[in-house]
């Protein structure tokens, strides 16, 4: 669920938490504690907080799109990310206008692909309504797509000196171990009411500094998951849990259900010009909309997979072990078996794909021919009218044609089925997959078997 509307439907369940009993502690002493942190809390941070490029320039677009990026990303592997995207997409208007498959290539590794799809829902309010600015206006920024109190508090206070908190598991962190409060975090009752108690002891002049300087606490001193660096805590004086020896049991957090598992079998499925298939996911769910290997339910063998090939349509040669991967998701995890399949398009051209070629000593598995994945090459479909073979564009208007013809098709065989089907998939040689199409990492233990190794 994207940030903003995860952040407002808490927010409604605020009421129904705080009738089943207030939250531990508060009231006045604890609001005269809290006014005793900014002063060493600001004063630690002018000395010590990291450079960053979004804080080196904080114009409000960089300030936007480096809080959604950073929403379940870790600070420095976002570095790069923020650096590629405000390049390629330098102001709300670009943003707007972006295309689809570029906006998803930008995004490509960072997951949550939802954050991405309502950058651009909110770029498109923001040039029908503000202009192509971001409105200044922390109620007006609640409005906008993918946007909820933490993000509209840190772009507020932020970009905009807008005396508003910006609440994050970080600050939840550092104010429960400060106050020595044993009160669940998960709830909503809980993140309001230190968002009440925040806003009364900002700064008024350095609103943004403040959040920020709160948030790098909690990431690089007050850290999760064992023992806190107290001894380069520039409020440890103040911490009560410190003083009680707690702040390692702090804070308290409800533990979320356990995720799933499902079984998977996922195909590195080349062509005998050593391009890779893949198959666009269902509009709805889990990673909808984008690209992906083609896979099968359960963890199906060698041959159970060539009949599965078979009965779609799609004649298969060779195949062989791809190996085993994992990945998890905030609610599910994917356990998947993977394998190399060439596949047999009848074209009667020299086979160089993944499952062989004249030289078994190049590195199998990559597309043998180190030319298949050439920016001229155009990108291949399967061609239901011609009995499962591959039908290739070889001009730049009818490759144009055939794109969006493949699109049609695809989304009309998608309707009723979220499998993928010889008409649906598409081959991509490494150029394509370098530039064009956006595989989300969930896929990314088999990169080593994708055209050109994954680079």
């Amino acid at each position: 669920m994207a940030e903003g509307k995860r952040e407002k439907a808490a927010e409604k369940s605020c009421a129904a938490d705080e009738k089943k009993g207030s939250p531990q502690g508060g009231g006045a002493a604890d609001q005269e504690h809290l006014k005793k942190i900014p002063d060493p809390l600001l004063n630690w941070y002018t000395g010590n907080r990291r450079i960053l490029p979004w804080r080196e320039d904080p114009a409000p677009y960089r300030v936007w799109i480096s809080e959604i990026m950073l929403q379940q990303t870790r600070v420095e592997a976002g570095k790069a990310y923020f650096q590629r995207f405000v390049k390629e997409l330098p102001d709300v208007e670009a943003l707007a206008n972006a295309d689809d498959e570029l906006l998803m290539k930008l995004w490509e590794g960072l997951g949550y692909y939802n954050r991405a799809r309502n950058l651009k829902k909110a770029a498109g309010v923001m040039m029908e309504r503000y202009g192509g600015r971001l409105p200044a206006s922390y109620e007006e920024l609640l409005e906008l797509p993918g946007i909820g109190p933490y993000t509209a508090g840190a772009i507020g206070s932020i970009a905009f000196g807008i005396v508003r908190p910006a609440v994050d598991g970080n600050v939840l962190r550092v104010v429960s171990r400060i106050l020595a409060r044993k009160d669940d975090i998960a709830k909503a009752s809980v993140k309001k009411k230190i968002e009440a108690e925040l806003q009364a002891v900002m700064p008024q002049d350095r609103p943004g500094d403040f959040n920020q300087a709160l948030m790098e606490l909690g990431a690089i001193v007050c850290l999760p998951n064992g023992a806190p660096k107290c001894e380069e805590c520039p409020v440890a004086e103040l911490c009560r849990a410190r003083q009680a020896g707690i702040q390692e049991e702090l804070p308290v957090k409800k533990p979320k259900k356990e995720r799933r598992t499902e079984e998977k079998t996922v195909l590195i499925l080349m062509d005998e010009r050593g391009r890779m298939a893949l198959s666009r996911r269902h509009s709805r769910g889990l990673l909808s909309g984008l690209w992906e290997l083609p896979s099968f339910e359960g963890r199906l063998s060698e041959i159970e997979v060539r009949q599965r090939l078979e009965g779609k349509g799609i004649p298969c040669g060779e195949i062989r072990p791809a190996g085993q991967a994992k990945h998890i998701f905030s609610h599910v995890e994917w356990h998947m078996i993977g394998y190399q399949v060439r596949t047999e398009t009848g074209s009667g051209s020299q086979s160089e794909g993944c499952c062989g070629g004249r030289d078994e000593g190049q590195n199998q598995g990559r597309g043998g021919d180190r030319d298949a994945g050439c920016s001229d090459d155009p990108v291949g479909s399967w061609d239901a009218g011609r009995g499962g073979a591959l039908h290739i564009a070889e001009e730049p208007a009818v490759y144009l044609r055939d794109v969006e013809e493949r699109r049609r098709r695809e989304a009309e065989a998608r309707e009723d089925s979220a499998e993928f089907s010889a008409e649906t998939l598409i081959f991509a040689g490494e150029r394509e997959l370098a530039d064009v199409y956006a595989v989300p990492s969930a896929f990314r233990g088999f990169r080593e078997f994708f055209p050109g190794g994954g680079r």
